[in-house]
């Protein structure tokens, strides 16, 4: 069985500051394109590679998201709020912060406990 590690993360995505998409700004023009309810999310592609791909997602609180990790990664990294992620037999909380990879393939579901913004970089 693999560990999960949670690790706390710094703003620098990529070694090129120049490269790095503003989060600011992403976020606040998702804030903008459409209200939030119960259960929605707005995905955003920040960069799309054959090889790498970086989502920036908003979730209203108690929004579900089940999925199967099929990439080579899947990194979890909580930019505001609080989300829990189900695998196997255990539950995560990651907190604002916070950032999770994930390096199986399985099923996970996260779940936003309150309004949470995150990115998600897929790996192949």
């Amino acid at each position: 069985m693999n560990t999960i590690e949670i690790s706390r993360y710094n703003n620098t995505m990529f070694s090129d500051p120049g490269n790095e998409p503003d989060l600011s700004s992403a976020i606040e023009n998702l804030k903008s394109e459409f209200p939030l309810e119960k259960g929605d999310l707005i995905t955003k592609i920040l960069l799309q590679s054959p090889e790498l791909k970086i989502v920036l997602v908003k979730m209203h609180e108690e929004t579900e998201i089940s999925s199967f990790q099929k990439n080579l990664s899947v990194t979890f990294r909580i930019l505001k709020g609080r989300l829990k992620l189900h695998i196997r037999n255990e539950t995560l909380t990651l907190k604002e912060g916070e950032s999770l990879v994930l390096c199986e393939k399985s099923k996970y579901t996260i779940e936003s406990m309150e309004f949470t913004t995150l990115l998600m970089t897929l790996a192949s």
